[in-house]
């Protein structure tokens, strides 16, 4: 299973509880992605350690790289969430 979302979403707590119930390993993609001085791995060699996470037969993936705010089967965060998280001192749930 690969869950897709926004940061601040919910996808990491969402995929260790999933890994805890199910038993099944859970990858966060960021940890494998970034490398020390955030520094992103090549897309070849990402292609690569990508195609090696999938090998299992089980497993749980979660990230956000790549993904749009409304992409279909990821965990999209509720709007206000979102600006709460930008602007904490406004907990309108509004835009600015």
């Amino acid at each position: 299973m690969v869950i897709l979302g926004p940061g601040a979403s919910g996808k990491s707590t969402f995929a260790k509880r999933l890994g805890e119930l199910t038993r099944l390993p859970v990858t966060e993609l960021d940890q494998v992605f970034w490398r020390s001085g955030l520094v992103a791995t090549p897309p070849d060699e990402w292609a690569n350690i990508q195609l090696a996470l999938v090998q299992a037969n089980e497993w749980i993936l979660d990230g956000d790289l790549g993904c749009k705010k409304d992409t279909i089967g990821g965990v999209k965060a509720p709007q206000f969430s979102r600006v709460a998280r930008q602007h904490p001192e406004d907990r309108s749930g509004q835009d600015r």
